[in-house]
C-alpha cells in the first residue's frame, strides 16, 4: 500500500499509529540474525521507501510538522539493530540495510547525532568493501548522504576516504565510479576537515584522471563538481595547482572537446571558484 501511496496518504496513517516501531518490534527485526532474511528484506524495503519519501512535498502538506515521518523512524529505536544488520550473513540483508540508512539521511540531517550516538559509520564503512557490488553501491551512495546536508560526521567518516578512492577504479561498474566521486565531493562539500586526508590518498588525480577519461558521461560530469568543491579549499587547490597534473590545461581542453553542456558548465564552475579566494582548510561552512 505505501509503495503504490502516491499522495502519501497511508504514509502519514503509517507513522501516526507507530507503524516504523510495530514493524521494527513485532516482525522480528530486533531480532537480527535470528530472523528470516526474507522478513527483515521486506521489513527494510518498507522503512527505507518511508524514509526516503519523508520530505517529499505530496506528503509534506499532510504532516502537522516537517520531522513528523522523522521522529516516526526514530522512536522505532532501529540504530543497534540497523548496525547487527549491516554486517548480515545475508547480502540482501546487507545491501537494504545499507539503503535504509542512505535514505534516512537523504533528505536531511535529522539522524546525524542518532548515527554518531550508536556508532553506524564503521560498518558502513566496511560495507563500501563488500563482496556484493550492490552493498557497494548502497553503501557509497549512503556514505554519501552522510556528509551531504552537513559536517557533523566529517571526523566518523575520515576512514572511508581510502575506500571510496578504490570505488573509482571499480573497472566493471560506471555506477560505482560516478556515486564514488560524488560521495568524495560531499565530503568536503560542507567543510574542510577531510581535504588534507583526499590529498593524501590521490584523490585529486583519480578524479581528474575520470573526468579526463572516463567512458561514462556521468562519472567525467561528477568528478568535475566534486573537483569544484576540493579546490574551494587551500591543500586541495595546492594539489590540483601542481604542475605535473596541468590540471587547467587538460581540463580546459576536455572541455573545449565536448559536446556535454553539463561537463562544460562543471569545468566553468570550477574556473570561476579558482579565481576566488580559497577557503581555509578548517572551515566549516
Amino acid at each position: 500500500l505505501m509503495l503504490e501511496d502516491s499522495r502519501g496518504y497511508f504514509a502519514r496513517q503509517f507513522a501516526e499509529h507507530r507503524g516504523p516501531w510495530a514493524l521494527v518490534s513485532n516482525l522480528g527485526f530486533l531480532g537480527g540474525s535470528a530472523a528470516p532474511p526474507e522478513i527483515l528484506v521486506e521489513t527494510l524495503v518498507i522503512l527505507s521507501h518511508l524514509a526516503r519519501i519523508a520530505r517529499d512535498p505530496s506528503l509534506a502538506k499532510r504532516l502537522p510538522r516537517p520531522h513528523y515521518i522523522e521522529e516516526s523512524l526514530h522512536e522505532a529505536e532501529l540504530y543497534s539493530s540497523l548496525r547487527d544488520l549491516l554486517s548480515h550473513e545475508y547480502e540482501s540483508v546487507r545491501a537494504k540495510a545499507c539503503n535504509l540508512l542512505g535514505n534516512l539521511c537523504r533528505n536531511s540531517r535529522f539522524f546525524y547525532p542518532h548515527i554518531k550516538e550508536h556508532k553506524l559509520v564503521p560498518p558502513l564503512i566496511r560495507c563500501c568493501s563488500d563482496s556484493n557490488a550492490a552493498v557497494r553501491t548502497f553503501a557509497v551512495v549512503a556514505i554519501g548522504n552522510l556528509g551531504f546536508h552537513g559536517a557533523d560526521l566529517y571526523k566518523d567518516l575520515e576512514e572511508a576516504v581510502g575506500v571510496l578512492e578504490e570505488n573509482l577504479h571499480d573497472k566493471p561498474s560506471a555506477k560505482m565510479r560516478a556515486n564514488a566521486a560524488g560521495a568524495l565531493g560531499n565530503l568536503v562539500r560542507n567543510g574542510g576537515h577531510l581535504v588534507k586526508m583526499l590529498v593524501e590518498k590521490g584523490v585529486v588525480e583519480s578524479l581528474l584522471k575520470i573526468a579526463l577519461n572516463d567512458s561514462s558521461v556521468d562519472a567525467r560530469r561528477i568528478s568535475l563538481f566534486s573537483l569544484g568543491n576540493i579546490v574551494k579549499f587551500e591543500m586541495g587547490r595546492q594539489e590540483a595547482l601542481n604542475p605535473r597534473l596541468r590540471f587547467v590545461d587538460l581540463l580546459s581542453a576536455m572541455a573545449r572537446a565536448s559536446s556535454d553542456s553539463r561537463t562544460q558548465r562543471n569545468f566553468e564552475r570550477i574556473k570561476r571558484i579558482l579565481q576566488q579566494k580559497p577557503y581555509s582548510d578548517d572551515v566549516t561552512r
